[in-house]
């Protein structure tokens, strides 16, 4: 089963990416292997890369520039 995120009427793809672990690292300084999912922030910004990095791995355009702006579309319900 593939995973995805919704936004807008559009789907991205959504995969824990070697790209998505390295940038993970390099924003928060911390390896994915430490990641509990207690840390919203954190959170966020392995949802961004994960998106992020499986939708360019796709070929396709990822309109967010920024973890901001992503995130700014997600609610958690």
């Amino acid at each position: 089963m593939k995973k995805s995120i919704a936004i807008n009427g559009t789907t991205y793809p959504f995969r824990l990416t070697i790209g998505a672990m390295i940038a993970y690292r390099r924003d928060t300084g911390e390896d994915f292997t430490h990641f509990d999912g207690s840390d919203i922030t954190k959170l966020g910004c392995i949802l961004y890369h994960g998106a992020r990095c499986a939708t360019l791995a796709e070929g396709r355009e990822f309109p967010f520039k920024t973890e901001e702006e992503f995130l700014s579309h997600i609610d958690m319900d």
